[in-house]
């Protein structure tokens, strides 16, 4: 029995789709599971009628995290304070601790003019962009923000799946080492492995170019495969994407018998055993690959919501000694 529901799982992740409709254990309505890419490479945005069609109907869109959010918390998370702190502590010492109290450098005006001309290096990292030399093969922004920013512009509300600060717990635990780390026999032999994995592909593509084919043609379990052969360790794979995946699973389930739901979360999240597909699964609920077809409709759907633009309320703020004002 274990044995063929495996295969049925495999079976069905063996399917080409990215999306897939939730349905069963009790739903009034049905919801919508859709693999991302964290990346702004048009390839992404490879989107299919089907897609636009389970965005209008859900009542709730759900991501990984709230990009409204990232900022504020990504400057009061734990990470960023140690860092500051570090970089505190570094300045201060490495010369006089008064002189860099108060000194201040005027800047040059070619230090301006680089300022206005330039792209912030902060702005390319939230819109997972590689470089400026990149545009032509780049969206303005990446799709998980696309779909944030589709669902806002149609009144509809967004929740994140994950809690930003045990998502940084798990990933500094992922960092560690694996206990056989120091086992020669053991690391020799995950090495061999990875270098058989990647001769299969290399003979006409990268293994970056193999996951973008795969992710194009909504491949699982090709992505599946090279998600777990090119992973730093086996804890990176615990508590980076199964850890997580359980959190996302949990989440999807409680919010689904509440309303209908879109679920975009990074594809790699989907297949395996210990994937979001199945975990959902294991919980009674049915999960259908819809295939994806393209018309113009997707194509018109996507201009359009980008001509429309949010009417975003501004504070006022005040520096603290009151000489500056703006909003």
């Amino acid at each position: 029995m274990v044995l063929s529901g495996l295969s049925l799982q495999v079976k069905a992740q063996e399917q080409s789709s990215l999306l897939w409709e939730i349905s069963g254990n009790g739903l009034k309505k049905n919801s919508y599971l859709y693999g991302t890419m964290h990346v702004s490479n048009k390839i992404a945005f490879h989107l299919g009628d089907t897609f636009f069609m389970a965005l209008d109907k859900s009542e709730l869109v759900c991501l990984e995290s709230d990009p409204g959010k990232w900022i504020e918390e990504m400057y009061s998370s734990d990470n960023g304070t140690m860092m500051n702190r570090f970089n505190n502590y570094y300045g201060y010492y490495k010369s006089n601790f008064y002189e860099n109290l108060v000194n201040f450098d005027e800047p040059e005006k070619k230090d301006l003019e680089n300022a206005l001309r330039q792209k912030h290096s902060l702005e390319n990292g939230f819109l997972y962009r590689g470089s400026n030399y990149n545009e032509e093969y780049e969206e303005n922004t990446y799709l998980d923000l696309f779909i944030y920013q589709y669902a806002r512009k149609n009144k509809i509300d967004v929740l994140n799946l994950e809690d930003f600060k045990e998502t940084n717990r798990l990933q500094i635990l992922s960092m560690l080492p694996d206990e056989d780390e120091d086992d020669e026999e053991k690391q020799k032999q995950k090495n061999k492995n990875k270098k058989s994995y990647y001769s299969k592909w290399n003979k006409y593509m990268s293994v970056r170019e193999a996951m973008e084919d795969a992710y194009r043609n909504g491949k699982l379990n090709i992505i599946d495969s090279i998600t777990k052969m090119t992973s730093k360790s086996d804890k990176y794979l615990h508590y980076f994407l199964h850890e997580r995946n359980k959190i996302m699973a949990n989440g999807i389930d409680t919010l689904a018998k509440d309303k209908s739901i879109f679920i975009g979360i990074g594809a790699a999240h989907l297949p395996g055993e210990k994937g979001v597909i199945n975990l959902l699964e294991e919980k009674g609920f049915t999960l259908r690959p819809i295939i994806r077809n393209k018309s113009e409709l997707a194509k018109k759907k996507k201009n359009n919501i980008e001509k429309v633009f949010l009417d975003v309320p501004y504070v006022k703020q005040t520096t603290k000694d009151g000489f500056i004002s703006a909003n």
